[in-house]
């Protein structure tokens, strides 16, 4: 089972920033995109999926109120809504690792939980 992973960010974001903290933060990671590239991700030395995200479907967030009913907590509006994957395991403690510092980067909030 995955964890879900949602950043929410006023700032528009871009796979190039995405790219600059990963080799910042965990230099081993390499890149690679799947589904024509709508989704990108970051694997380790023996192609463990560390973390997925779809950076470029980034979907702005400009009702009212909307944000903060998703995610169950106030946001400032209108937000960017990011959404990422990744696995229980070291695998996936990397990938939040990585998710937390890009949000932290970015000035955004960072939310993970298990799907169900």
């Amino acid at each position: 089972m995955p964890r879900d992973i949602v950043l929410t960010t006023t700032v528009k974001p871009n796979l190039t920033d995405l790219v600059r903290v990963a080799a910042d933060t965990d230099p081993g990671l390499r890149v690679r995109e799947i589904a024509h590239g709508a989704v990108t991700q970051f694997v380790d030395d023996d192609g463990n999926v560390v973390l997925s995200i779809s950076i470029d479907s980034a979907v702005l967030v400009a009702v009212p109120g909307e944000s903060a009913r998703l995610i169950g907590a106030a946001a400032p509006e209108p937000v960017w809504w990011i959404e990422a994957w990744t696995s229980f395991g070291p695998a996936g403690e990397r990938g939040i690792r990585l998710a937390r510092e890009f949000a932290q980067q970015c000035r955004a909030a960072c939310r993970v939980t298990a799907m169900r």
